[in-house]
């Protein structure tokens, strides 16, 4: 007879109950845990920064480390970035770091490379603004889920670059003016070690 759940009750269960086999709530609550979030770890960079590299480079204060607890599980990456780029193309990625050694996150990373694109996970960030009165800037969205099979402390970081003689900004706009028509914010990375 099948289980029934209605507004009037729960039927269909036999008397006493099912055997000692059977899936119970408590079997749910403590051992079938799917995409179960085992630890989370985050930075927020507050402050205000300009970058004009040409070249990949850290962004001060944009790192975060976590030390996975099984090589099989894998990190949900989410980062939010705070930019403006006026006047050029500029690009922004997550590398990690273990051991001392940087790299790419190559899972993360798009197959359709041509010899001179590159490899960003916040897009083209380009705007077409007048410099110095520009009040604009835009929040750049980055998800991922990285396989990092390893139990090694892993240290992800944001890097930035641009086209050469140009000018980003970050949590601000170009325009410093103290006016209530130019703002702030902040930008984020969060890691959590899911299963």
């Amino acid at each position: 007879m099948p289980v029934t759940i209605s507004g009037s009750g729960i039927t269909g269960i036999p008397a006493g109950g099912y055997p000692d086999q059977s899936v119970t709530a408590d079997d749910l609550a403590t051992t079938i845990k799917f995409g179960e979030t085992l630890q989370t770890k985050y930075v927020i960079k507050t402050d205000t920064a300009s970058y004009s590299n040409a070249s990949w480079a850290d962004v001060a204060g944009l790192s975060v480390s976590i030390t996975p607890t099984s090589a099989s599980h894998k990190i949900f990456i989410q980062a939010n970035l705070a930019l403006n780029s006026s006047q050029n193309h500029s690009f922004a990625r997550i590398v990690k770091e273990i051991g001392g050694v940087t790299s790419t996150l190559t899972d993360l990373t798009s197959t359709s490379h041509l010899t001179n694109t590159q490899d960003s996970h916040f897009g083209n960030i380009y705007h077409h603004s007048s410099g110095a009165n520009d009040y604009c800037y835009e929040n750049n969205v980055f998800l991922g889920v990285h396989s990092p099979a390893t139990i090694d402390p892993i240290t992800f970081k944001l890097q930035f670059r641009m086209n050469t003689g140009y000018l980003a900004h970050l949590n601000m706009s170009p325009n410093t003016a103290d006016s209530d028509a130019n703002g702030r914010s902040i930008s984020t990375i969060i890691v959590q070690e899911i299963k």
